[in-house]
């Protein structure tokens, strides 16, 4: 599913909000040659001894995201394995199904099929898997092991393509837990079970965030698999415009981000275990262009959907 680009940041600039910080870029990457996102496959091809609390967090973090495929529309996009109250289920962008021209409900029945590929970060075009060369048929059944999801998505509730990013995420409930099986022998973590993603105890106004999925251009340039990138995250505060949260539940990152990283984990690591902090949704890249460096302003950075939305919605 492509990275939806954002209305909202034009509305940020209209506001004056953009315009109220300096626009001088910084050097760093973004919108570059992605040059910062890290395959997964390299941390994996790492003795377990040599790795740090973060990498391990990573790669973990890596075994409980996977791919929802919908079945009927042909729309895919990554998905976050949670739990809620004892049942696994998995949280996307509402993009993924929302209508594809004005007028419609939605771009794909709720009620239509749809699976959860568990072992899609492991995808590599060289079909490595921690060090160990499979053969073509235990490649397939290992990267296409689906669980079915139960029809009906939350938050499917509203109409258009038009929202704000606080609003931009779906849970689906698996039609069985997934989170303790475990793994298979040349994954990481071999033997234990697979777990899922917690919320965050804590929600920072800014700091590190780890961002951890594909990318389209970086597939372009090096082929389908999965990477991770660390950099700087901004979070929107208060009630947002007009008392809103949509916009109050944006998060701002300056990590790389092309059409194909929707729903990518947003992640920050707490006692050595990467969190749920957010969600990849959307770009800002008409107003700042692509190929550019990273403009100060964090309101022209790409955009993340918080996790805190999911939460509050969630809460028992």
């Amino acid at each position: 599913m492509q990275v939806m680009l954002w209305v909202v940041a034009v509305v940020l600039a209209a506001a004056g909000i953009a315009a109220a910080e300096s626009l001088t870029p910084l050097q760093v990457a973004w919108f570059t040659d992605n040059g910062d996102r890290a395959p997964l496959q390299e941390l994996r091809d790492k003795p377990e001894a040599d790795l740090t609390a973060t990498e391990r967090a990573i790669l973990t973090a890596a075994n409980r995201i996977g791919w929802i495929q919908i079945k009927g529309c042909n729309r895919g996009s990554h998905a976050i394995l949670i739990n809620l109250d004892g049942r696994d289920a998995v949280v996307t962008s509402r993009h993924l199904m929302a209508a594809g021209k004005l007028g419609r409900e939605t771009a794909c029945d709720p009620d239509a099929e749809a699976d959860f590929y568990q072992n899609i970060s492991y995808l590599h075009p060289e079909g490595r898997f921690a060090g160990v060369r499979l053969t073509g048929d235990q490649i397939q059944e290992f990267l296409l092991a689906h669980v079915p999801l139960q029809p009906g998505p939350l938050n499917l509730t509203e109409t258009g393509i038009l929202m704000l990013p606080g609003e931009d995420w779906l849970v689906f409930f698996l039609a069985r837990n997934l989170s303790q099986d475990p793994m298979p022998d040349w994954a990481f973590g071999a033997g234990q079970p697979r777990g899922t993603i917690p919320f965050p105890t804590g929600r920072p106004r800014s700091g590190t965030v780890y961002v951890i999925g594909q990318d389209g251009r970086y597939t372009r340039e090096n082929g389908r698999m999965f990477t991770w990138q660390q950099c700087r995250m901004v979070q929107g505060g208060g009630q947002g415009l007009m008392g809103g949260q949509g916009l109050a539940d944006t998060i701002y990152i300056d990590c790389d981000v092309a059409p194909g990283a929707s729903s990518s984990l947003l992640g920050t690591v707490e006692s050595g275990e990467m969190t749920f902090q957010g969600l990849v949704t959307g770009g800002s890249e008409r107003l700042a262009g692509n190929d550019v460096p990273t403009p100060k302003a964090a309101f022209l950075w790409n955009i993340g959907t918080s996790s805190a939305p999911i939460q509050r919605a969630l809460a028992p």
